[in-house]
């Protein structure tokens, strides 16, 4: 009996009985990538007055505005809000990497900003910076609308045409003034029946959900009108997307006036507890008594061949903790949280209380690396000052009962707060 290779039947069977299948398309591939690239470019180059683009990096950081103009030697002018009247030009190129591929392939310091491991303003942690990408996915292009996705980090990026008739400074300008009047740490949001205090962080209003006690984040971008929203707000049987500014009375409404933004006055006892405040160890941040306690927390983070990213007094950051509040720190790779009670005496004075901790980094760093002063230093009853009382960049914290123990913490994030350790 002779042996049959079962798997060369099989094949030879298949290839009798596969139909054979015409190609769909009147073109290669390649010819139709090129194709894509050049109508790309063209559409690029054809906004006379340049693009507005919406650019996100993290979203928690929200969006800033950045008016790009194209040109036909892959040269591309750049300006941002950040940066007032100043322009750069730099080099672009369009490519192809599984579709269409724009990217600023040059440095440009009013472009690479939010993508720079360590932004000029030191916002973001230190080796990620904001998050942002500077190499983009062709969603779709046209003369009205280009919608872009980040390569690495996938934040979506939205492009208008700017009107020939509007000066780039102007329109920057028009946004930084919207910034200033609607600049506030909180608002009243209202959502049809219901109002829910937001606190601001960065351009991202946050507001606790009542029923489940989580956290809805709205990252938005300001423009010459008002709010526009990364995406569309859900909520309470509503959906927005844009808020505009109304002069009359300076709040933000949607186009039926069923959600509106009004600026909120917060106590200071009220303001600690509604937002992420971070201690930095810096000279002026803390008094000497108060920094000992601090650096000790240090040293048990050295010990472990560690640094403190960040320690802030706010919410967790992780679902386990974020309808907590305390203290909230980064040793190394470990996120990890003590747990306090703030109970208001009156508008500026508050009393903290330790309560308890994560049961996970945060009970182990109190075991093991010292951070259990944090209990002692933080709990007594504190007299609260800030430098803008509507939009507090600080609150400085002074215990009533020891006039040389005090504290600050700050609105901005502060990364490595008690520098690096000794290596």
């Amino acid at each position: 009996m002779k042996k049959f290779n079962i798997f060369l039947m099989l094949a030879m069977l298949f290839a009798a009985c596969t139909p054979r299948i015409e190609d769909v398309f009147d073109q290669s591939s390649a010819i139709r990538i090129r194709e894509e690239i050049a109508r790309t470019a063209e559409v690029l180059t054809g906004a006379p007055n340049g693009w507005v683009m919406e650019y996100y990096a993290a979203t928690k950081y929200g969006g800033y505005n950045v008016i790009c103009k194209f040109s036909d030697d892959n040269t591309v002018t750049v300006q941002n809000e950040l940066f007032g009247e100043q322009t750069a030009t730099s080099h672009y190129k369009i490519d192809q990497s599984q579709g269409v591929v724009l990217s600023f392939d040059e440095y440009n310091e009013l472009f690479h900003y939010f993508s720079t491991p360590s932004n000029p303003d030191g916002v973001g942690t230190n080796g990620d910076g904001m998050l942002g990408d500077f190499e983009f996915r062709v969603l779709s292009a046209n003369a009205d609308e280009i919608l872009l996705e980040g390569k690495k980090h996938g934040a979506r990026i939205t492009m208008k045409p700017l009107a020939k008739d509007v000066e780039w400074n102007v329109y920057l300008a028009d946004v930084t003034e919207m910034e200033a009047n609607m600049a506030a740490s909180f608002y009243n949001l209202h959502i049809g029946d219901i109002t829910v205090t937001a606190a601001a962080s960065y351009r991202m209003l946050s507001f606790t959900d009542a029923e489940s006690g989580n956290a809805v984040n709205i990252p938005f971008i300001y423009t010459p009108e008002g709010y526009k929203f990364y995406e569309e707000l859900e909520y309470a049987g509503k959906k927005v997307s844009e808020l505009k500014y109304s002069a009359e009375d300076g709040n933000c409404y949607a186009d039926d006036k069923s959600v509106y933004i009004e600026i909120r006055p917060v106590p200071l006892s009220e303001a600690i507890t509604s937002s992420l405040w971070f201690f930095s160890g810096a000279d002026g941040s803390m008094s000497a008594s108060a920094l000992e306690k601090f650096l000790e927390c240090k040293a048990g983070s050295a010990g472990e061949k560690e640094n403190i990213g960040f320690m802030y007094l706010g919410t967790g950051l992780t679902a386990a903790t974020q309808s907590k509040w305390g203290v909230g720190f980064t040793s190394g790779n470990y996120y990890g949280m003590l747990y306090f009670s703030a109970t208001a005496v009156d508008d500026n004075t508050v009393t903290i209380k330790y309560t308890g901790h994560d049961g996970g980094n945060g009970q182990w760093y109190m075991q093991n690396a010292g951070y259990s002063v944090l209990t002692t230093v933080l709990s007594s009853t504190f007299k609260l000052s800030t430098d803008n009382p509507r939009n507090p960049s600080y609150i400085k914290m002074e215990d009533a009962s020891d006039a040389g123990k005090w504290m600050i913490v700050y609105a901005a994030e502060i990364n490595l707060p008690f520098g690096e350790y000794d290596k």
